[in-house]
Formats: C-alpha cells, sequence, structure tokens
C-alpha cells in the first residue's frame, strides 16, 4: 500500500508505503493499520482554505500497477498541545472555579476538546453544566 496524495496533501502528511506482506486472495478482506505522520511544517486546517483535507492510499502490485479500491481518509491539522502546559492551564482553572462545581477531569477534557484555549473551556462546561440543570429540572418535575 502506498500514499497517492494530492499536492495540497504532500505538504502537510509524510509519505507512507506499506508492504502487504502475507498472501490475499482476490475478494478476502483484512484489517490494516496506516501510520500517518503529520509534517512539522504543517499547518493548521482553520488557518487554510480547506474545512478538512484527503489523503488517499492505494494498493499497488509487483510490478507497480494500482489494484482495488483506493481507501479515502478525511482529516485536519489542529495545532499541537503541549500537555505540560494543558495541566498547567487545568489546574489554574481547577484552583480559581467560584465552586467546586467543575472536576480536574472534566476541566482537562474541555481544555482538549476546544485547543487549549480556557475561555472556549470556560463556555463549554457552562454549557454542559446548563444543559445537565435543564434536564434534572425536567426529571424533577415528572416525579412531583
Amino acid at each position: 500500500m502506498v500514499s497517492n496524495y494530492a499536492p495540497a496533501t504532500a505538504l502537510l502528511l509524510d509519505e507512507v508505503a506499506i508492504p502487504i506482506d502475507f498472501p490475499v486472495a482476490g475478494g478476502e478482506t483484512f484489517k490494516l493499520s496506516i501510520p500517518v505522520k503529520i509534517k512539522e511544517s504543517a499547518i493548521a486546517t482553520v488557518f487554510s482554505t480547506e474545512k478538512e483535507h484527503t489523503a488517499e492510499f492505494t494498493f499497488v502490485g509487483h510490478q507497480g500497477r494500482p489494484f482495488g479500491q483506493p481507501i479515502v481518509v478525511r482529516f485536519k491539522v489542529v495545532k499541537k498541545i503541549d500537555e505540560l502546559e494543558l495541566y498547567q492551564k487545568a489546574m489554574e482553572m481547577f484552583e480559581t472555579q467560584e465552586s467546586e462545581a467543575n472536576t480536574f477531569e472534566e476541566i482537562v477534557d474541555a481544555l482538549k476538546q476546544t485547543n487549549n484555549d480556557p475561555d472556549l473551556a470556560k463556555n463549554l462546561l457552562a454549557q454542559k453544566k446548563c444543559g445537565m440543570t435543564v434536564q434534572a429540572a425536567e426529571e424533577e418535575d415528572l416525579y412531583s
């Protein structure tokens, strides 16, 4: 299996070549993990004109001729998060919250979902709490 990237995708991902070193009969299926590595020079998808990128992988025979259906993977490049920075921000948010409203794990999860942005994470946590409060209130009405 080899990567068959469009020029824009080739700027983002390292090339892939995986030998299939076992016999595969026609029509047979098997599982395969494709190791995709984003280049250090890749820019985040949010700074490009694309909503997402596409990578294509193709099986090739001994003579280099492609066969079978190509495998198409859609992906986004996001900013690499420094784990130490993430946990430091989570600790600051946990220690400065007004009450014990959120667990440390909830804060870490919110920061991961928002690319380590504390303001967006606070908004996400608030939305989740509001949704839970409304749901809890509705459940109380059912049992009154």
